[in-house]
């Protein structure tokens, strides 16, 4: 079985691995005490770590958190009432919401019977709902029964023939089912297709707008009382920053990426011919220039260095590839402070990541950091892989 070069891509970028615990968030643990700085979320770490060394704080934060919370099943109950896929899909990951973004409870890790109900009905609304079919093609069998991958794919075909990234859902479809005619047929149609995108911003912008509509309870005069005192900040600010676990939560784990497995392994295979070679180079052009995660953008980048047949080409790419390296490293560092005092606070980051994608969020955050986006001198990344693929454009020792 080759590695899964993927999943682990995924592990190297921040955004996927800032995982929250039963109790305070690692971020948070240690957090410094340093006066707080606007915009909004910039004081979330020491207001969680203030909360947690006091009983009766964490009292009332609770029964603000739940407020929160009962607000938003609220919200989801009244868009089940209205109808349609995407209130309902949008209403079922709502509801469940609270019970997966608490601080104190361990988290929750399984639908509800509501959230379930709702999201097969979401799946069963006909006509089809476009960004409902691609939630559907992407998480069949993980999440829910009621779903039909195959179909939501041949949707998916129909109504958006030009993005790559439909393609490559109908790769992997092929790819399970061991069909390597469709396999190549949609690799061909992915490197003929003129963008990629997986509905990613689409779906976290219209979930944001949903939470903060609707997760606006007033703080317990005490507790906001309590929190300046002990953070310096203004209770619009820290009322503003606890909104932010719900959409922490969604942040970090929504992943609408198709799988990618299938494509790197196509496109690493020692027997390509010519004609797959073009299709290959295409698609990951694609990926390298219009993902919006570290993950597509790595194995677009990887891709095309080891493709390359120029040494101009290969030149070109691995040189991204050391570039993508070092915002993805550097950012790492930065996360961490910038949800206390950065100059790009954590909720800024996180609103980023929800309008322009995960990795012109680390560009972002460098910029307003002052870092440098190139590399200096003759850096190199720490994974070794990363370094062959940079220094000789060959990563032949490594299993794929």
């Amino acid at each position: 079985m080759r590695e899964n070069l993927i999943q682990g891509l995924r592990c190297g970028a921040l955004a996927w691995c800032l995982v929250f615990g039963a109790g305070v968030p690692a971020w948070a643990q240690s957090a410094a005490a340093t006066p707080a700085v606007d915009p909004a979320f910039a004081t979330l770490g020491r207001m969680v770590a203030a909360i947690n060394s006091d009983p009766g704080l964490q009292s009332l934060y609770r029964q603000w958190f739940e407020r929160q919370s009962e607000a938003l099943r609220t919200q989801a109950r009244s868009l089940a009432a209205q109808g349609g896929a995407r209130n309902l899909l949008v209403a079922a990951t709502l509801n469940d919401l609270p019970e997966r973004s608490s601080w104190f409870d361990a988290a929750a890790t399984t639908p509800s019977a509501q959230s379930r109900q709702w999201r097969e009905a979401a799946l069963s609304v006909r006509p089809r709902d476009r960004l409902a079919s691609w939630v559907e093609a992407i998480h069949c069998g993980t999440n829910a029964g009621g779903c039909d991958r195959t179909a939501a794919i041949m949707f998916l075909l129909q109504s958006e023939p030009d993005n790559a990234a439909v393609h490559l859902l109908a790769l992997d479809e092929a790819g399970r089912r061991g069909d390597g005619a469709a396999m190549r047929q949609y690799l061909r149609m992915a490197g003929q297709a003129t963008r990629y995108d997986t509905h990613a911003q689409e779906w976290l912008q219209l979930m944001e707008r949903t939470i903060r509509s609707s997760a606006n309870a007033t703080l317990d005069p005490a507790l906001a009382l309590a929190i300046e005192r002990t953070t310096g900040s203004s209770a619009a600010t820290v009322a503003d920053g606890a909104g932010a676990t719900f959409l922490t939560h969604l942040v970090m784990t929504t992943v609408l990426t198709p799988p990618l497995d299938w494509l790197m392994s196509i496109c690493s295979a020692h027997d390509l011919d010519e004609q797959g070679r073009d299709d290959c180079i295409r698609t990951m052009d694609l990926l390298a220039h219009d993902g919006k995660t570290v993950v597509e953008q790595f194995s677009g980048t990887i891709g095309l260095v080891r493709l390359s047949i120029t040494d101009a080409d290969s030149r070109a790419w691995r040189d991204w590839l050391r570039q993508i390296s070092w915002i993805n490293e550097r950012a790492g560092q930065l996360i961490p402070v910038s949800m206390i005092d950065n100059p790009m606070s954590y909720g800024a980051f996180l609103r980023w990541i929800v309008e322009q994608g995960e990795f012109a969020a680390y560009s972002e955050l460098m910029a307003r950091s002052g870092v440098d986006m190139s590399p200096p001198g003759e850096w190199l990344p720490n994974n070794p892989r990363q370094r062959a693929l940079i220094t000789s454009g060959s990563d032949e020792g490594f299993s794929r």
